[in-house]
């Protein structure tokens, strides 16, 4: 399991509660294009949030409450390493790549598919392209 990362202003309830709400979300990173996020709210338990870059865009996913005011529980409620753990599961699960949907690729189409990628895109080191046979 990889280590957590340690945030002093998020890590404890205490410290959470310290902090001013505001519209904006406190951020600290947790992995590669991964950050954790804490809403602080007027009222009751603040929420975490994990905000994911998937090169040219962040996708925010809400995880859970914090455990501001109640004991975390693992799964509604979580602590600051819970919601850190949390976090990189949602970020491995997202960063899947989708299978295609419907009929299975040929492998005449596979190929089909991958010489006009080549042709389009490979180059030799001297920069001149290469002849591709069709």
């Amino acid at each position: 399991m990889a280590s957590s990362v340690r945030s002093n202003p998020l890590e404890t309830r205490t410290n959470r509660l310290k902090l001013a709400n505001r519209d904006t979300l406190y951020f600290v990173t947790v992995g590669e294009g991964l950050a954790l996020g804490y809403q602080c709210t007027v009222k009751g338990n603040g929420t975490w949030q994990a905000r994911l870059w998937t090169g040219d865009k962040y996708v925010k996913h809400t995880l859970s409450e914090a455990d501001d005011f109640m004991e975390a529980d693992g799964d509604n409620i979580l602590t600051f390493f819970q919601a850190q753990g949390k976090a990189t599961v949602y970020a491995n699960e997202a960063r899947k790549p989708e299978l295609p949907k419907g009929k299975p690729v040929t492998l005449g189409a596979a190929t089909t598919a991958y010489l006009a990628w080549y042709k389009e895109y490979r180059t030799s080191p001297s920069g001149h392209e290469r002849k591709v046979c069709s």
